[in-house]
């Protein structure tokens, strides 16, 4: 498998710049140590895709005394709660109705059978 980052000066200075910069995040957490030492997962660490799911994981794992130092208060809202897991529609009888420019192409029924408001009426 081609490794695109295999040899590229700027991309190995910008990784060995990332580890000395967390350094001090390295000592307080053994995790952390782990993951910088081995270069196979700190690649998947590095390229690893924030789906909306693993986001909310990532938030909702986040502890109380964490969120004090995003400035977000944890008694009145959680990082997890910035996120919509839920989107409310109104039914259909009361959405607002949209008009619609003559020959638009929708399909209307009438009379029993269905015609296309851009055919041509004899």
């Amino acid at each position: 498998m081609h490794d695109p980052y295999t040899g590229n000066k700027a991309f190995t200075t910008s990784k060995d710049s990332l580890k000395d910069s967390l350094k001090k995040a390295r000592y307080m957490n053994k995790d952390l140590a782990g993951l910088l030492s081995d270069e196979v997962k700190f690649k998947n660490f590095v390229n690893e895709d924030l789906l909306p799911t693993r986001v909310m994981e990532i938030f909702k794992n986040i502890p109380d005394r964490d969120c004090e130092l995003l400035w977000l208060n944890p008694l009145i809202g959680r990082p997890e709660n910035l996120l919509l897991s839920n989107l409310l529609v109104p039914p259909v009888p009361i959405r607002p109705s949209v008009a619609m420019d003559v020959g638009g192409g929708s399909n209307e029924v009438r009379g029993g059978r269905e015609e296309r408001s851009d055919e041509r009426r004899i």
